[in-house]
Formats: structure tokens, C-alpha cells, sequence
């Protein structure tokens, strides 16, 4: 049997009301580039990603395909309401161009600093696992608060802060998807978990962000 394709979702459908500049974040410029540049020629110059499909909002579709022209490997298609269903035209993409014996990677366009070795450590861990989580270990003491007083202070050792990339095997992906009874997830991860999906962690970066304010344009 031939390897699995490898294919990355970038999720660039938000319009950026949180982050509060004139245009979304993901369309901002960092050294030169915008953000979304940034995450895709990353994945774009790995020899295992084979193809990459970016969702994004109806209203950048034009500007997103005239950055990528030149590049084969790339599909810019209409995102979602929200983020369950921007992913999900994602798999639809996939599914429709029949690249189903696939790995799939869902990564937000908003992370820009995604390096090479997580994303090969991802596609190299799919051939074990079916549904990973890439996570940090939360440094801070975290609480459970109810309103306004601490109700619990959570065992640090346990926790984990969630980052993307958020791979899974296509087919595990797609049931997941096709079977949810809501539109409310806000990450790929809680989708597979409701179906009884063991979820690997594998280790992030610290350097692996995601842009939601002004701020962390200003501090880089």
C-alpha cells in the first residue's frame, strides 16, 4: 500500500473582531509578510505535506488566491460561520477530490510560527496514532472560579495548554464531523473526543502562539 497523503488544513476564516485592526490578523503583516504567509510556507516547503487547503472568509478568497498563486500544492476554498464549519468544508474538500487515505493537519493561520520539527514530529506520530493533540505543559497555577471567587486550584502536572496543528487520520477526522449533534466546538480535538477517540499529546513550542490581539503583532 502507497503512504498516506498528508494534507494541512489553515483555518483563516475569522473576521478579527478580537484582534481590532482594519483587517483580519491573519492577513497582518509581520516582517514583511502576512501572518498567514508566515504558517503556510512552512508547511508548504515540508516534502511530506502534499497538499494544503486554506479556509478562509468569503471576502479574501481573491486576495488569499493571488498570494498563493504560484504555488501547486495550495487550494484557498469558502470558509464557515464558525470554526466547527470551516474545518468541515475542509474535510468536504478533501473528501470530494477523493484524498480520503489521508492524514490531515488543522492548523489555525493565526499561529505564523508553526516550526518544521513539530509538524514532522505530527506527521510521523500519525503512523501510530489516529487523533493528536500538540500541547504545552501549563507553567502558571491555574483556578476554577465561580463568580469572581476561586472554587479550586487545579493540579498544574495534569494541565496543558492546546496548540495546533490538530492531526488525525482522515477517516477518524470525517466520522467525527459527520456525526456531531452541534456547530459549538471551538477546536478539532473536542470534536473526536466525544466519540470515545484516545487523543495522543504530543510536545509544542513555546514559540508556536496564536495572534489575538494587537499586542502580539506589536511585541514580535
Amino acid at each position: 500500500m502507497s503512504r498516506k497523503m498528508n494534507i494541512a488544513i489553515i483555518v483563516a476564516g475569522g473576521s478579527g473582531l478580537r484582534f481590532g485592526g482594519e483587517i483580519p490578523k491573519q492577513f497582518v503583516k509581520i516582517n514583511g509578510k502576512e501572518v498567514i504567509e508566515h504558517c503556510v510556507e512552512t508547511f508548504s516547503g515540508i516534502e511530506e505535506i502534499d497538499n494544503i487547503v486554506i479556509v478562509c472568509h468569503k471576502d479574501w478568497i481573491a486576495h488569499t488566491q493571488k498570494l498563493f498563486a504560484e504555488n501547486k500544492k495550495i487550494a484557498v476554498i469558502c470558509g464557515g460561520e464558525n470554526r466547527f464549519n470551516s474545518s468541515f468544508n475542509g474535510l468536504k474538500f478533501i473528501h470530494e477530490n477523493g484524498w480520503i487515505h489521508s492524514n490531515v493537519l488543522i492548523h489555525d493561520a493565526a499561529r505564523p510560527f508553526i516550526s518544521e520539527d513539530v509538524i514532522k514530529n505530527c506527521v510521523g506520530s500519525l503512523k501510530e496514532f489516529s487523533a493528536l493533540s500538540v500541547s504545552i505543559p501549563v507553567v502558571d497555577t491555574i483556578v476554577l472560579a465561580k463568580d469572581g471567587f476561586v472554587v479550586e486550584v487545579l493540579d498544574r502536572s495534569q494541565l496543558f495548554g492546546n496548540q495546533t496543528p490538530q492531526c488525525f487520520w482522515f477517516e477518524t477526522i470525517w466520522y467525527a464531523y459527520n456525526f456531531a449533534e452541534t456547530d459549538k466546538f471551538t477546536d478539532d480535538i473536542s470534536v473526536v473526543l466525544i466519540n470515545g477517540v484516545k487523543v495522543r499529546i504530543l510536545e509544542g513550542d513555546s514559540k508556536n502562539k496564536k495572534i489575538t490581539k494587537m499586542q502580539d503583532i506589536l511585541q514580535d
